[in-house]
């Protein structure tokens, strides 16, 4: 963040960014949408303080009940680690992050049945309204994965979502569906700092084909009904 900060670089909420590459206006020059997925507690601990301290925003995604776990204030995990309880996500809701929905129980959607996808996506939206008191507009799919029929019900509900595609966003991309760059491609000061050159579009790229072949690979165990 410093390093952005350094750059010149501002944040925007999800919904703003989606809203102008829907409207066909590119996003302003140095601009970046920072995103957390899954609502970890470590997100209020860790992560807000350093974006205060940077005057920057975020968007969490947040799953406001996960079946089989803990319900009271901080006691809820996934896959062991804590989640944000009631009270954090309210907080930074207040403070001005956006917080969007992630499903209930984090599921890979597509391997669902329609009726499933939409209680999944319906439901997790409804109570983080409840919790609010406000309009939740942004989604992520949980693991990145989605179908025709994910993207459709999602889109009665959102005006946006995030996919697990590698890429910068654009305007023509479809604002159900935005491309990312996951931190894990950036986890060293070298690769970090590609952000800055005009290389970085072309390392997005080449970090591209492994991912495309493992899609490829996994494809078949996403289709609903398959193990």
């Amino acid at each position: 963040m410093a390093q952005l900060h350094a750059h010149g670089f501002r944040t925007l909420r999800l919904s703003e960014a989606a809203a102008r590459l829907q409207a066909g206006r590119p996003l302003p020059q140095r601009t970046v949408v920072l995103t957390f997925d899954d609502g970890d507690a470590s997100v209020h601990e860790r992560a807000w303080p350093v974006l205060q301290a940077y005057d920057m925003s975020a968007t969490v995604f947040v799953m406001p009940a996960t079946p089989g776990v803990g319900d009271g204030e901080g006691t809820r995990t996934f896959h062991g680690r804590r989640l944000l309880s009631a009270g954090q996500i309210r907080e930074l809701h207040q403070a001005g992050i956006e917080v969007g929905a992630h499903t209930l129980s984090h599921p890979v959607l597509p391997r669902l049945t329609t009726p499933e996808i939409e209680h999944e996506v319906r439901t997790s939206r409804a109570a983080l309204e409840e919790l609010l008191g406000a309009r939740v507009s942004t989604f992520a799919y949980p693991y990145g994965r989605h179908d025709w029929r994910c993207r459709e019900i999602v889109g009665r509900h959102f005006a946006c979502a995030c996919s697990d595609a590698l890429a910068l966003a654009r305007p023509s991309d479809d604002v159900l569906a935005l491309p990312r760059v996951e931190a894990h491609y950036l986890r060293n000061e070298r690769l970090f700092d590609l952000i800055f050159t005009a290389g970085f579009a072309w390392y997005l790229r080449l970090r591209k084909i492994p991912r495309h072949i493992r899609r490829a690979v996994l494809a078949p165990a996403l289709r609903p009904g398959t193990p």
